[in-house]
C-alpha cells in the first residue's frame, strides 16, 4: 500500500498570515537583490589614503574630479549572454586619453560612481558593477552590452582634484535657478 498524507498534520494558515508570509518573502528577496552591490578589488598601489587640509587630494570622494584610465569588459559573473563574457566594451587606452569627471554626479553609470569613492591616487582596481547599477535589462546593444550584464572596470587612478566651488548656489538666494539683479548685488 502507498502511504497517504495525513491531512491533520497540515495546519492551514489564516488568509492574513498567508499575506504576511508572502510579504516577508518578497522583502527578503528584495533585500538580497539590493545587497548585490559594487565590488572593489584594489590589486596595485595604495589601499589607504586620506585628504588632509590644503594638501593635494589623494582619495576619491564625492564631488571630487578624478582622472583615470579604464578598460571595461563584461564580467564572468554576468547572468547575461555567455557569448559576451570577457568582451571589451570600451577602453581609455584605445582613445589615447585619460578622461576626467566629477564623481557622484551621474556623469557615468551609478556603479562606477560608487566604486571609485575611496580609491587612492596611483591605485589600480577592479570595479565589478551588477546590472542594476550598470545598464540593467535594457543593456547597451550598440556597444555589445546585453541585457542584465555585469561589468568589470579595470581602473587606474591618475589624478584627483578637489571639488570646484559652485558660487551659483550661493548667489541664487530664492533657488529659482536664475540670478536677479538684487541677488547679484547682495553677493
Amino acid at each position: 500500500p502507498i502511504p497517504q498524507p495525513i491531512a491533520s498534520s497540515l495546519i492551514p494558515l489564516p488568509p492574513m498570515m498567508n499575506c504576511l508570509f508572502l510579504a516577508a518573502l518578497a522583502a527578503i528577496a528584495a533585500l538580497a537583490i539590493a545587497s548585490s552591490d559594487v565590488e572593489v578589488i584594489v590589486y596595485n598601489g595604495p589601499q589607504k589614503c586620506s585628504n588632509k587640509g590644503d594638501e593635494k587630494p589623494t582619495k576619491v570622494e564625492p564631488d571630487y574630479v578624478v582622472g583615470l584610465h579604464f578598460t571595461v569588459t563584461v564580467d564572468e559573473s554576468s547572468s547575461g549572454s555567455r557569448e559576451t563574457i570577457g568582451k571589451k566594451i570600451e577602453s581609455s587606452h584605445d582613445m589615447g586619453i585619460a578622461p576626467s569627471f566629477t564623481v557622484g554626479q551621474g556623469k557615468v553609470i551609478a556603479g562606477l560612481d560608487q566604486g571609485l569613492i575611496g580609491l587612492c591616487k596611483g591605485s589600480s582596481a577592479y570595479i565589478i558593477v551588477p546590472p542594476h547599477l550598470a545598464y540593467g535589462r535594457m543593456g547597451k546593444p550598440e556597444q555589445g552590452v546585453g541585457s542584465d550584464a555585469t561589468l568589470r572596470y579595470d581602473v587606474e587612478i591618475i589624478d584627483i582634484q578637489p571639488p570646484v566651488p559652485n558660487d551659483f548656489v550661493k548667489i541664487d538666494d530664492n533657488k529659482d535657478w536664475k540670478i536677479g539683479k538684487d541677488e547679484a548685488k547682495r553677493y
